[in-house]
């Protein structure tokens, strides 16, 4: 039952609030929708390890905020937490590659309208200038100094030590 029908708010101040919160919660909904979760493309929502995973990790975490002072639960959760990481970071490069090859497979076929469509839905990097700079007096003294004497020459042939 929707708040028009209600008529004017008479009850008291808390009661007229929620009636308030509550009209303009309903015509939010009616008129723009119900806001919808998104997940980055990479993020399969359906995948049944990484949900049973982060699932455990959730539970790990809980018995250790019970029991804050248990080391063990604590390695737990970080295992935990480790574990989901390193799954996840595999299933974005998955998704990574899966994007470049779709992207190349335009540029080799020559379908210039799709590859510049897929490059525009790839979220873009944000670009640091600094790495065009080249290094430093100072980064390259600290470079020089971190490299282990007696190691072999590199491709130039000069010695880490010179």
């Amino acid at each position: 039952m929707s708040n028009w029908t209600l008529g004017p708010l008479t009850e008291s101040t808390t009661e007229k609030w929620n009636q308030f919160k509550t009209l303009v919660s309903e015509s939010a909904d009616s008129t723009l929708g119900k806001l919808k979760r998104t997940h980055q493309d990479w993020f399969d929502e359906s995948d049944e390890i990484i949900g049973n995973l982060l699932e455990e990790k959730r539970k790990a975490y809980i018995e250790w905020q019970n029991d804050i002072s248990s080391t063990s639960k604590g390695d737990r959760v970080r295992h935990l937490q480790r574990q989901a990481q390193t799954v996840l970071r595999k299933m974005l490069n998955e998704w990574w590659k899966r994007k470049a090859e779709e992207v190349q497979g335009y540029a080799d076929t020559k379908n210039s309208k799709m590859f510049f469509s897929a490059i525009k839905q790839i979220p873009q990097r944000t670009i640091v200038q600094a790495l065009d700079l080249p290094p430093t007096m100072d980064e390259l003294t600290k470079a020089i100094k971190q490299t282990s004497p007696g190691k072999a020459s590199g491709m130039d042939g000069i010695p880490a030590d010179i």
